[in-house]
């Protein structure tokens, strides 16, 4: 997984949980790669654009959560471990 580049379009492994909602299952969710990074033990994040049919079918309750502590609903940064490359992207 470590050829994934910016523009790539990739999906969220099976089981992944939110990183901010750690209730909420986001396996599944798919968008476009917008940045990749490293933290601070320097594991490799991929910040990802959802697609609009990931924003559309999330749950009220995130979108509202998100908006109460002013995160961006439409980003969220993963690690390269949690995500899978697309190629049919729907």
């Amino acid at each position: 997984m470590k050829n994934l580049k910016i523009g790539d379009k990739v999906k969220v492994k099976s089981g992944v949980m939110c990183p901010d909602t750690e209730e909420l299952d986001i396996g599944g969710w798919q968008g476009k790669i917008a940045e990749i990074l490293k933290d601070d033990d320097n594991k490799t994040l991929v910040c990802i654009e959802w697609d609009i049919k990931t924003m559309e079918n999330m749950p009220s309750n995130f979108i509202d959560q998100g908006e109460e502590e002013g995160l961006c609903n439409d980003l969220m940064c993963l690690y390269i471990e949690e995500v899978e490359l697309i190629d049919n992207y729907e």
